[in-house]
C-alpha cells in the first residue's frame, strides 16, 4: 500500500501540524513539504494523546467482565462533531477533506486536524506505540484515563469505544487499573487492526494540541505494519513477511 506521510512541520498560522505531503530532503532528518523544507519548524509535542479502540457487540462480555464503567455518549459525540466543524472553519480547513465531499458528506463526521498517514493504515498494530507511551520512560507521558463508551440506536447496543488517554506526567497522575483491566487492554494492543487513523489536531484554547489514534475493524490477519511514537511525530514500519524454508 502506498502510504503518504504528512509534513512534520508546524503550520504557524494555526499552531498545528501541516496537512501537506511530506518528504525527506537530502541532509534533513524530518519530512517536510516544499513550503517548509527550507525553514520548517518541527511541530512540538502535543499535550494529550488519545488511543481509541472501536469494538463490536461481541466484545461486550469481556468489557463487562473487566468491570470498566460504561458511558452512554450519544449527545457528547454530536457536540464534539459540531465543535470540530466550527474549528475547521476558524482555521480555514476543509472539514470533509478526508471523508468525502458534496451532498453525501453533509451528515458525515469530519476533521479539523491533519491525517498523519494517508490513506488510513490497513492491518497494523499499536503494541510498540503503546509501549513507548506507557511502559517506557522515554515519552514523558502517563496513562491518565481509560473510559468505555457505548453506541446505541433505539436502545439496541451497536458497539463500544475504549479510549486510553495519555498526558504529560507533570500535568496528570497515573490511572490505576485492575489486573483484569490490564489484561484486557493488553489484548487490544496485540490485536491487528484493519484500519488505523492518526489525527494531529490544531490547538483548542485553553488546551494545546491533541492527537487521536483511532483503531477500528479488529482483524485476525497478520499485521503488515507497526506504528511507533517517534517523539509525537509517529512513524510507520513495514513488518517483513515471514517465509517458510523449503528443503
Amino acid at each position: 500500500m502506498d502510504i503518504i506521510h504528512t509534513c512534520q512541520a508546524l503550520a504557524a498560522e494555526i499552531g498545528g501540524r501541516c496537512r501537506k505531503k511530506g518528504a525527506q530532503q537530502e541532509g534533513q532528518k524530518h519530512l517536510f513539504c516544499p513550503s517548509h523544507h527550507r525553514n520548517g519548524q518541527v511541530v512540538p509535542r502535543a499535550f494529550k494523546y488519545l488511543i481509541r479502540f472501536t469494538l463490536g457487540v461481541g466484545w461486550e462480555g469481556r468489557i463487562r467482565d473487566a468491570r470498566f464503567p460504561i458511558i452512554d455518549d450519544r449527545a457528547g459525540q454530536l457536540s464534539r462533531n459540531a465543535t470540530h466543524e466550527r474549528r475547521a472553519r476558524e482555521v480555514g480547513r476543509d472539514f470533509h477533506a478526508y471523508r468525502g465531499k458534496g451532498e453525501e458528506a453533509k451528515n458525515r463526521k469530519g476533521d479539523d486536524g491533519s491525517l498523519v498517514f494517508r490513506p488510513h493504515v490497513k492491518d497494523a498494530y499499536v503494541q510498540g506505540l503503546f509501549d513507548e507511551m506507557w511502559v517506557t520512560d522515554c515519552s514523558g507521558l502517563v496513562l491518565s484515563e481509560v473510559e468505555v463508551k457505548v453506541k446505541k440506536k433505539q436502545g439496541e447496543i451497536l458497539g463500544f469505544t475504549l479510549s486510553c488517554i495519555f498526558m504529560d506526567r507533570e500535568l496528570s497522575t497515573p490511572y490505576i487499573m485492575s489486573d483484569k483491566q490490564i489484561r484486557f487492554v493488553e489484548r487490544l494492543l496485540g490485536q491487528t487492526w484493519g484500519k488505523v487513523f492518526i489525527y494531529d489536531n490544531p490547538p483548542k484554547e485553553p488546551d494545546g494540541r491533541k492527537v487521536t489514534i483511532n483503531c477500528t475493524s479488529a482483524s485476525q490477519a497478520d499485521a503488515q505494519y507497526s506504528i511507533g511514537f517517534n517523539d509525537g511525530l509517529f512513524d510507520l514500519k513495514e513488518i517483513p513477511v515471514a517465509t517458510t524454508a523449503t528443503a
